[in-house]
């Protein structure tokens, strides 16, 4: 079986300095990823699936042009899912037998997938599109495994009765021969379907570090959750994995281990990336306690549940869901079922208004930690500073805290007794708009009036106190 080898092979023309990867030094060590030799929060858009099955009729460009032009700075997307022509037109996203572009070659719509061939075609449109989005200055994150086994194992490639798949139920794709070595790079017909399942996995990996694990905008996810597998195996699972890459590329990787219980994300070494899926809103704790947790990892929210169709969640709840997580000190992508909708035969394509809303605002919340001064990778996320418990702060400093609309105040505690002078300016995260600094002498809790009944986003920097003359006092 031959490996695919993309336009350009591992071997990397890209720096340090260039290569997103976990911020190595500063207050913020540890929690934050750089890029370009810069702290970098990402903030995009997730289009799941859509884009693999959408094939050749998804326009690249018209979305990655719109991602960018947002101000958004992520796109998340996963390799393959499970599917066929039944599963697409039946589904509200698709409606109809979309040319998907296979990692493989065949089709399960005539049950002819063979593993041991990958597809060229497919490689090479990835490294397109992940060398278009490094121009646009976009990150991209890719799930690798396991396309949705759970409810797509009728359409997996892995499915014995769809070609030379080793796999007879859903719940064996976890399931390798030897979790502590790689396979031997020569394929054999007589191996278990555990060998097999194993090396075919490896081999779809390999031709993914060769296609685009020497790009310096790239970050690997392992994994799409994995609840109903067997918790010991899929640990095992995602250790070998994690070893398998970190042994052959720079690439930053990444996790989703909100189903795994077995152990803490924060104990592998092979893992740089804690992703998580979990609501819309209220989960502010959750990115608290894991930025205080050790070692330091950065977070990631990849999939935000459930998925977003244009009306639900509401746009409300997209807009507190990233300044949740952004000042969380947490990356966060939008699951975006309308992102479907660049592929102009998909149903959202009707909904180019609510998408480029949704867009609009995850590009302000990235722009304010981006393009305004802000350290945000010396700050660290304290709910207690804020009435509304969202708030990312440098103690004795610096302190941006969000305020969801309703009541048109905001409690703010600096944990200072004494009368204070503080700079303080207003971001509209409807509008992207900032307002003009105002300073204010404040002390203890201080109740701040907002601008309106709205949702904003509060920004204090404390400013030294004026020096008093004595012989004006005396005058």
């Amino acid at each position: 079986m031959a490996l695919v080898v993309a336009a350009t092979s591992i071997a990397s023309n890209t720096s340090g300095q260039e290569r997103v990867e976990v911020l190595k030094a500063g207050p913020g060590a540890g929690h934050f990823l750089s890029w370009h030799g810069k702290p970098i929060l990402p903030v995009g858009d997730s289009v799941t699936q859509g884009w693999f099955e959408s094939g050749r009729d998804f326009d690249d460009a018209a979305y990655l042009d719109a991602v960018a032009k947002s101000g958004q700075n992520t796109i998340m997307l996963w390799t393959f899912i499970g599917t066929n022509a039944q599963k697409q037109i039946a589904d509200d996203r698709l409606r109809y037998n979309s040319p998907e572009v296979w990692p493989w070659m065949g089709s399960p719509d005539d049950k002819s997938f063979d593993l041991t061939r990958l597809n060229a075609e497919y490689f090479q449109r990835l490294r397109g599109f992940v060398e278009a989005a490094d121009k646009r200055k976009l990150l991209v994150l890719i799930t690798v495994f396991d396309g949705w086994t759970k409810r797509r194992f009728d359409g997996h490639p892995f499915n014995a009765a769809l070609g030379n798949g080793p796999l007879a139920k859903n719940d064996q794709f976890v399931q390798l021969a030897h979790y502590g070595q790689p396979m031997p790079e020569t394929f054999d017909p007589a191996w278990s379907w555990q060998e097999k399942n194993q090396y075919f996995q490896e081999q779809f990996a390999l031709a993914l570090i060769q296609a685009v694990g020497d790009m310096p905008n790239v970050i690997f996810e392992m994994f799409n959750e994995g609840e109903w597998y067997d918790p010991q195996l899929r640990l095992e699972h995602e250790k070998h994995f994690l070893n398998f890459f970190r042994v052959r590329t720079r690439a930053v990787l990444a996790s989703n281990t909100d189903h795994i219980k077995l152990f803490s994300p924060h104990d592998n070494p092979d893992l740089d990336v804690v992703t998580l899926h979990n609501d819309w809103i209220g989960n502010f704790w959750i990115f608290q306690k894991g930025f205080e947790s050790t070692p330091a990892k950065p977070y990631f929210q990849t999939e935000p549940v459930p998925e977003w169709n244009g009306r639900e969640p509401t746009i409300e709840q997209i807009r507190r869901g990233v300044w949740e997580r952004v000042l969380g000190g947490s990356g966060w992508v939008n699951q975006n079922d309308v992102s479907f909708g660049w592929n102009p035969h998909a149903p959202s394509a009707k909904l180019r208004k609510e998408l480029l809303e949704a867009y609009g605002y995850a590009g302000h919340a990235a722009k304010f930690m981006h393009a305004y001064g802000l350290d945000f990778a010396s700050m660290r996320p304290d709910s207690s500073v804020a009435s509304s418990g969202i708030a990312l702060v440098r103690p004795g400093s610096e302190y941006v805290a969000y305020a969801p609309h309703g009541g048109g105040w905001i409690w703010i505690d600096l944990g200072v007794t004494a009368p204070t002078a503080v700079e303080l300016r207003w971001f509209n995260p409807r509008s992207g708009a900032y307002g003009n600094p105002s300073t204010q002498t404040i002390s203890g809790i201080t109740k701040l009036p907002t601008p309106d009944g709205k949702d904003w986003v509060l920004h204090l920097r404390l400013t030294p106190p004026a020096t008093t003359d004595p012989s004006t006092d005396a005058r």
